[in-house]
């Protein structure tokens, strides 16, 4: 579809149902567009992929693309849960798939990223890096970014996989980039947020946290949001880097943060969801839900989402939750919801599509 060549900011469709990367698109604020739905009666459909999976499903044009552990991805028809075809990478799969085009794009425990056609799940092209590639790709202007366990984000040329440039950094990078036609933003394994030129990968700041960061960053306007191991959400300043708020948590952040209507939600290894205001940082509400929580809640219209230990449905008021879907085992990664139906798979390898 390419509709990401033609805006400033990476992962933004036409079609409001298209799901084409973590928390939707790159922006992660949205997923508004998803519908409040009752507490699920049944699963219209429910498919073992054959091994678990630990990344967020994708979906477009009625097909949900999901990676496993085994090191497969899967194109799995969204209407009757059957399986249209899988690619084997070789390696585990950590990393969130992207879609670009009529790509699958994603990386595995051996350092490789893949572009596979969304169509038939045959090898495009395959690049290698010297560490694990857990980030999801995010693409924009026909470049796709991603960080690597080697300490170096790289930028491919989305149709290729050739290089066009590679920046080292000062630890692991897990957290998938928030990427913009002027700048990249992005986590790292040495306890600092950085921001890169988006055309030469070169250092425009970058801000020290106390930890490690593994969570996924938002911006909004001109502030952006992560979360660090050394227990804080920060709203840093995006020109600059400089913090203009934190708050503390009860344990370190792996969680990624959605933020919507002047909100910001994220969840803490302590078990608790918060929502900060994004002005201030200030507590709107906390609510306690699990033991832990590492996966990014989801937005949808008047309702907060969450897969922990089932699926959750949160009132974005007051924290409350409004309903429970029990699956089972533990469901890491975010849901996707289209229409009335919610599709999300399980840390066991299940794959359900509820309604």
């Amino acid at each position: 579809m390419g509709t990401d060549d033609r805006n400033t900011k990476s992962g933004d469709v036409n079609e409001n149902s298209d799901w084409v990367t973590l928390l939707k698109e790159n922006t992660r604020t949205r997923g508004l567009g998803a519908a409040a739905l009752e507490n699920p009666g049944k699963a219209r459909w429910q498919m073992r992929v054959g091994s678990g999976v630990r990344t967020a499903p994708v979906w477009r044009d009625g097909k949900l693309y999901v990676a496993s552990m085994d090191g497969h991805l899967h194109a799995i028809n969204a209407d009757n849960g059957r399986q249209e075809w899988k690619f084997n990478a070789g390696a585990e799969i950590y990393s969130t798939p992207s879609l670009w085009r009529d790509s699958v794009l994603f990386g595995t425990d051996d350092g490789r990223v893949y572009a596979v056609n969304a169509a038939t799940g045959a090898k495009t092209w395959e690049t290698k890096t010297n560490g694990e590639v857990w980030a999801s790709p995010v693409t924009l202007g026909g470049v796709a970014y991603f960080g690597s366990g080697d300490a170096h984000m790289y930028a491919v040329e989305a149709s290729s996989g050739k290089l066009k440039w590679k920046q080292e950094l000062g630890g692991r990078i897990h957290s998938t980039a928030y990427v913009t036609a002027k700048a990249i933003y992005l986590g790292c394994g040495d306890g600092r947020m950085y921001c890169l030129d988006a055309a030469t990968g070169k250092n425009i700041w970058s801000t020290s946290t106390g930890n490690g960061i593994n969570s996924s960053p938002a911006l909004v306007d001109d502030l952006v949001v992560v979360g660090s191991e050394d227990f804080f959400v920060y709203g840093m300043n995006a020109a600059t880097g400089d913090v203009q708020w934190k708050y503390e948590t009860g344990l370190g952040i792996a969680s990624s943060p959605a933020a919507a209507n002047g909100v910001v939600v994220i969840g803490g290894k302590d078990g608790y969801l918060y929502a900060l205001e994004l002005a201030t940082g200030k507590l709107k509400w906390k609510m306690r839900v699990s033991d832990v929580i590492t996966a990014p809640p989801v937005f949808g219209s008047g309702v907060i989402y969450l897969q922990c230990w089932g699926l959750l449905a949160l009132n974005p008021e007051d924290g409350k939750v409004l309903w429970r879907a029990g699956l089972g085992g533990s469901l890491q990664g975010a849901p996707i919801v289209i229409g009335k139906t919610v599709y999300l798979v399980s840390g066991g390898g299940d794959v359900y599509a509820l309604e």
